[in-house]
């Protein structure tokens, strides 16, 4: 009697990559969405500006204005209004929740 075992370790694979690849997407949409409703408004500018951007094994969030580093860096004292880092400190637990779910749900 002899036993045959196939891999399926491409499957599992494949599952990984999917079930990574939805929990970055869905972190830059809430990221993206959290960041945006504690950006400073004057004109709204900074504030549309950002987005989001999934390559590979990360997502990126952030923005193409110059002068947002200036608003995220500088002394508050100075007209500083740093809300980028926090918020998306805000959501570390969150972010870890969802790649737990979507991994957890592969069979």
């Amino acid at each position: 009697m002899s036993i045959r075992f196939e891999s399926n370790i491409d499957t599992i694979d494949d599952a990984i990559q999917q079930a990574v690849k939805r929990a970055l997407k869905e972190m830059g949409i809430k990221g993206v969405a959290e960041v945006k409703a504690n950006a400073p408004v004057d004109t709204g500018t900074l504030r549309r500006s950002y987005e989001y951007k999934c390559e590979d094994f990360s997502v990126i969030i952030g923005t193409t204005i110059d002068y947002s580093i200036y608003v995220e860096f500088k002394p508050s004292n100075r007209g500083g209004r740093p809300h980028f880092r926090r918020s998306l400190e805000s959501l570390k637990q969150e972010f870890i929740s969802i790649l737990k779910r979507e991994l957890g749900g592969i069979r």
